[in-house]
């Protein structure tokens, strides 16, 4: 379950950045 978490926050943050194209 953490694993999920941490994996969902780095994605946020790769949306913020906008390092992943949505």
């Amino acid at each position: 379950i953490v694993l999920l978490i941490q994996s969902l926050s780095v994605i946020e943050e790769g949306l913020e950045e906008g390092l992943i194209p949505r």
